[in-house]
């Protein structure tokens, strides 16, 4: 293996490639994953978004300008608070994202309470996130939400399987993914959760993008340094 000048920097790159230049294999050996049910491309696919999605989102909370307390966790680089401010504010939307496209099909739902979503998604979100109003609910979703969520549900596990239908039914073949991330009250009591859903397709074209974007701005450099 060739020695990265720099690890956190070319982590997404190699991380992208690997995902890209294996996937046909993965998804298509179903020996592998013969007593998981099927091809274990979803996992594949998620052992890969961890590293590629939650490295440099660690960075991009704690130095960006708009997330609160980050001035007490870093000493801002300056450099890369200008990049990030012309990326999103606190006011943007996902959709304004660079590496947002209406082609890679997020839905969004909110849950209230409490809910072990290891049993499972519950149906009425399920039914939710089939909505068409889920659709338009995910551009409109705040753009430190939706990074935020996503770093949190792959740092954690928080992550569903779900079938073409968006339902998570054990031993039908995964086509979608659900992430899951806690909503707080201003005390920090957990009061219900952020869902977004995306399908197998569209999460490695985020990824593909999010990786041009890192390289695009400048960002990846800047957040290795």
């Amino acid at each position: 293996m060739g020695n990265p000048r720099n690890y956190s920097l070319e982590l997404p790159d190699r991380c992208l490639e690997l995902l890209d230049g294996l996937w046909d294999t993965v998804a298509r050996d179903k020996k592998l994953g013969a007593r998981h049910g099927g091809p274990l491309s979803t996992t594949f696919l998620l052992s890969l978004a961890t590293p590629i999605v939650v490295l440099p989102t660690e960075r991009i909370l704690k130095q960006h300008p708009i997330v609160e307390g980050s001035a007490d966790d870093w000493h801002l680089d300056q450099q890369l608070a200008d990049r990030l401010r012309l990326s999103f504010t606190s006011a943007d939307p996902f959709r304004s994202c660079p590496f947002f496209s209406d082609s890679d099909g997020w839905s969004y739902a909110r849950h209230d309470g409490h809910h072990n979503f290891a049993r499972g998604i519950p149906n009425e979100v399920a039914a939710e996130l089939a909505k068409p109003e889920a659709k338009d609910a995910a551009t409109k979703l705040s753009a430190v939400t939706a990074i935020q969520g996503l770093r949190n549900a792959l740092a954690h596990g928080s992550i569903a399987y779900l079938n073409k239908d968006g339902s998570g039914l054990h031993g039908s073949r995964a086509e979608m993914i659900a992430f899951i991330s806690e909503r707080r009250d201003k005390g920090g009591e957990v009061v219900g959760y952020h869902v977004l859903r995306i399908s197998e397709d569209g999460f490695r074209s985020f990824l593909r993008r999010w990786v041009d974007w890192l390289n695009d701005t400048g960002l990846s450099q800047a957040l290795a340094a």
